[in-house]
């Protein structure tokens, strides 16, 4: 390492180069310490760390000396530690590792209150239990998707840290079962004895009705979210007149759960999506009648043993409500329900059909013409909409910032753009495409210069893409099947800060792909399946790509070593490949 200050690199871990600075010519006197403090807030300071936290703390790059030394006198604000972010929307998974969690838990845990390491699938138990042990205070804990992480290490968390209110482990846990109790139900049972204050909890593969019941016990909890608990019931028992407080009930892929009862009056949030056997409609209704006045979002999606009628019947007994977003996706939604809706739900703003093969141009212009002014809608995949209605929204109140009408009916550029000139200030995201797609280039030309997500998947008459160039705030862009020019995709690779990229079926080779690697480096999605690629591109991409945590490599002529160096080289990276 440089031994001028200017060069030294500066590290909020409290090693040798950090003490040494207290020697070095470039350190500020007292009076000037206390000047930082009274020039700045303190929750400006905290600000500002999180903001520069990945240049800072992880990537720790090279540093002007004067900054050496403020961002060490920041690093001793409590206030600056109050929340530990360290999600994979924030920093890359490879850098969040146990090394790097447990010493910040050593350093900094008596001050912690909050911390979240979603999405960092390197962790494992030694950081809880760091974290556990050095932070007894702790209020809140989200580890969402670590599944590294044990539910043991969790309990001895719940166990040290008696004020916790928060606690988010949905898709943790690795033990086998003991004695039929998955360690989900151990981990409820033991949330419940320890923790009185808790209020928030997101859990996975719970199995007994015990421990759900045990978690509805806590006199404070409000929300209660449930993941992949294939062997509940919910049983009307189980949430009697505890469901009068929970504010949020999520129970997605409870695959047994038939009915739901209870006096849900504060109900804001309900999530029943991929219930599959959830039939009584009766039960809906009475639950959407008790929540009315709070109910603000309803996730049906996939409930397809709901019948049409029973829907309808449902909506009735609810009557107008407060409902800001519906998903329907996947159920038996047909014209008579969505003009029901149009008149029932005057707050609607988000709106998915997903995959509703009954609705028509009659159904959607119902909800277009309503009182409702939507800011999303999803119609992909029902096939019997077609493109025309689409000019409906010309004569409406809505600002759109999200459509998708991939896989509709037909589909033109007559279709779109009087919508995308009516929506340009509002659009974020469009997702358009399928065989029934007829869009040209002179729809390109009108596309929203603010655009952050396009998704243009098989629109075979798309040849010259050259006017998307124009657009610099892609962050998700999708030309799957397309037979548009590699140059022209580089230039917009050039010039947007693209983190998810679809190029599958597209003639990308070795060339291309290093060129993309070298333009995003901060790729957090890449679909290359069918393309041409082989190790040599790969390779390019994992040595440059290290943010990458899903790789699409389907039908590509990848070795098994090429793809054996990748995990190790990006071990927190799933690498979807086939072996050809």
């Amino acid at each position: 390492m440089s031994e001028h200050p200017d060069a030294a690199a500066w590290s909020l871990f409290e090693d040798e180069a950090t003490h040494s600075s207290q020697s070095s010519t470039w350190q500020l006197k007292d009076d000037d310490h206390a000047c930082i403090f009274m020039a700045l807030e303190s929750t400006l300071l905290s600000s500002i760390l999180l903001t520069a936290s990945e240049t800072i703390m992880l990537l720790r790059l090279q540093l002007p000396a004067v900054c050496r030394f403020f961002w060490h006198v920041m690093s001793e604000e409590p206030l600056c530690w109050r929340h530990l972010t360290l999600t994979a929307s924030q920093l890359p998974c490879a850098f969040v590792t146990d090394e790097v969690v447990c010493r910040l838990a050593r350093l900094h845990g008596p001050k912690l209150l909050q911390v979240s390491v979603d999405g960092a699938r390197l962790l494992g138990p030694s950081s809880v239990s760091t974290i556990a042990y050095n932070s007894p205070q702790l209020q809140g804990f989200s580890a969402v998707g670590c599944q590294g992480i044990s539910f043991a290490s969790i309990r001895f968390l719940c166990k040290s840290c008696p004020v916790l209110e928060i606690l988010r482990v949905a898709g943790c846990g690795c033990e086998a079962d003991v004695l039929g109790k998955t360690g989900a139900d151990m981990l409820a049972q033991t949330l419940a004895e320890k923790c009185p204050r808790i209020r928030q909890v997101a859990l996975s593969n719970l199995r007994q009705e015990e421990s759900l019941a045990a978690l509805l016990k806590s006199t404070d909890l409000e929300t209660l979210d449930l993941f992949d608990c294939q062997q509940l019931s919910c049983s009307e028992a189980t949430f009697d007149l505890r469901a009068q407080r929970l504010q949020s009930l999520k129970l997605a892929g409870c695959t047994k759960l038939t009915s739901l009862n209870g006096c849900f009056s504060a109900l804001q949030t309900l999530y029943l999506g991929g219930c599959v056997r959830f039939a009584d409609a009766d039960s809906l209704g009475c639950i959407l009648k008790s929540c009315s006045k709070t109910l603000t979002f309803l996730s049906l999606v996939d409930c397809h043993s709901l019948s049409t009628i029973g829907l309808k019947a449902a909506f009735q007994q609810g009557g107008q409500c407060s409902l800001q977003t519906l998903v329907l996706g996947g159920c038996r939604v047909d014209d008579a329900l969505c003009q029901l809706l149009g008149s029932l739900c005057p707050a609607l703003s988000s709106l998915d059909l997903w995959n509703c093969p009954h609705v028509t141009n009659i159904g959607v212009s119902a909800i277009i013409q309503s009182e409702a002014s939507l800011k999303e809608l999803n119609l992909r995949e029902c096939l019997k909409v077609q493109g025309a209605v689409l000019l409906e929204f010309c004569r409406s109140t809505s600002q759109l910032r999200t459509l998708d009408i991939s896989f509709l009916g037909v589909v033109n550029d007559e279709h779109l753009l009087p919508l995308l000139q009516e929506h340009s200030e509002s659009l974020s995201c469009l997702n358009c495409g399928g065989p029934r797609c007829f869009i040209t280039e002179r729809l390109l030309s009108s596309l929203p210069p603010r655009l952050e997500a396009l998704d243009l998947a098989d629109c075979k008459l798309l040849r010259d893409i050259e006017d998307l160039t124009k657009l610099q705030s892609l962050a998700a862009l999708s030309l799957e099947g397309s037979v548009a020019p590699m140059g022209q995709v580089l230039e917009i690779c050039r010039r947007c800060p693209i983190t998810s990229l679809n190029l599958s079926r597209c003639a990308v080779g070795d060339e291309t792909a290093k060129e993309i690697a070298c333009l995003l480096p901060k790729l957090i999605e890449l679909e290359l399946s069918g393309t041409l690629l082989s190790d040599v591109g790969f390779r390019a991409i994992t040595q440059q790509c290290r943010r990458l945590v899903q790789l699409g490599l389907r039908s590509c002529a990848i070795s098994k070593a090429a793809v054996d160096d990748a995990k190790k080289t990006l071990p927190a990276c799933v690498v979807d490949w086939d072996e050809t």
